[in-house]
């Protein structure tokens, strides 16, 4: 054997960065002799990726935020909730706009009860006309086309009903005005659902549709403290006047003294009914302004749903309207 061979071998480890490659090896030994004379000077070997490789160039990732699959919960949430509820609330107090004045409003328009009742139903009979126009709407347009509408046709009702106080014109704006606000109705009673499974997450759920559904009562409840507040309520009988004036026909006054009392009794009755209608106009000038004021909330900012949902759920596509419709009715 060389001499060179017979000098021990160095037993210094050999790390990562001292390997070489095995084509540079002298043939039968397997360690590298530190102390040879000869250094393998061969160039590094690189590898090249094929096209099939299974590691992604970060650029060619999708980025943050839009994964399949991702969820992500938006504060923006409450004001979506907060606008749809207002505009529910708003819908709920138009409806009952006349009941609590309905004294004050037949005084001054000479309406009847039988008006009153009709003003009232004609919310009912809107939803029936409109409700399964707007249950395709919700689930196939989205939220913003509906709740936009809804809110479209609360503002032209309002609206119609302060264009004149004079009647018979008052009466029929007041009955189209009433009618345009109850098609908005399905949307008003029956979105909170819709909107609580499309933002929220699954613990907030109930809190949301529980808030969407309750103020829309809120509504009507309001409209028994904004009516009487705002509209001056019919003065009552004095029976002491009544009596009085029995007393004096029992006196035999003459009919210049008569025709006095009631000349004054028709100018109370008269500056009674002005004051009728300054009220009701002043209410019905606040909700028509109020529900524009919606309506532009609405028109310029309320996005259908969010850009990711809240959990995997709200992702799930809904069930075919039609198809739906038909498995509800058989």
């Amino acid at each position: 054997m060389n001499a060179d061979a017979k000098q021990p071998l160095l037993n210094s480890p050999i790390t990562d960065a001292d390997h070489v490659s095995s084509a540079c090896s002298t043939p039968g030994y397997n360690t590298i002799n530190a102390a040879g004379p000869q250094l393998c000077h061969s160039p590094p070997t690189y590898h090249t990726l094929s096209s099939s490789s299974n590691i992604q160039n970060p650029d060619d990732t999708e980025p943050e935020g839009k994964a399949e699959g991702e969820t992500r919960v938006y504060r923006r949430r409450w004001y979506v909730l907060m606008v749809y509820s207002l505009l529910s609330a708003t819908q709920g107090g138009v409806w009952n706009s006349w009941g609590p004045i309905s004294a004050t409003a037949e005084d001054a328009f000479g309406w009847t009860d039988a008006t009153i009742a009709l003003l009232s139903n004609w919310g009912p009979i809107a939803f029936l006309v409109s409700g399964i126009v707007f249950s395709w709407m919700m689930d196939v347009k989205g939220l913003r086309m509906s709740c936009v509408i809804t809110g479209f046709l609360v503002a032209a009702g309002t609206g119609l009903r302060c264009i004149t106080f004079n009647t018979p014109a008052v009466t029929w704006l007041t009955h189209v005005g009433h009618f345009l606000n109850g098609l908005g109705g399905p949307v008003a009673m029956a979105a909170p659902p819709i909107l609580s499974a499309v933002w929220f997450p699954p613990k907030e759920r109930t809190t949301a549709t529980a808030i969407g559904t309750v103020l829309n009562y809120m509504g009507v409840a309001l409209s028994f403290i904004m009516g009487p507040l705002l509209v001056p309520d019919v003065p009552s009988t004095n029976s002491t006047n009544t009596s009085s004036f029995h007393k004096s026909s029992d006196l035999s006054f003459s009919k210049h003294n008569s025709s006095m009392i009631l000349g004054s009794k028709a100018e109370n009755a008269t500056e009674r009914i002005h004051e009728e209608k300054n009220g009701i106009a002043l209410y019905m000038y606040i909700g028509g302004g109020w529900s524009a004021a919606i309506f532009l909330v609405l028109l310029l900012y309320f996005p259908s749903k969010p850009p990711l949902p809240p959990c995997p759920s709200a992702a799930i596509p809904r069930e075919n309207f039609v198809q739906g419709l038909k498995h509800l009715l058989t």
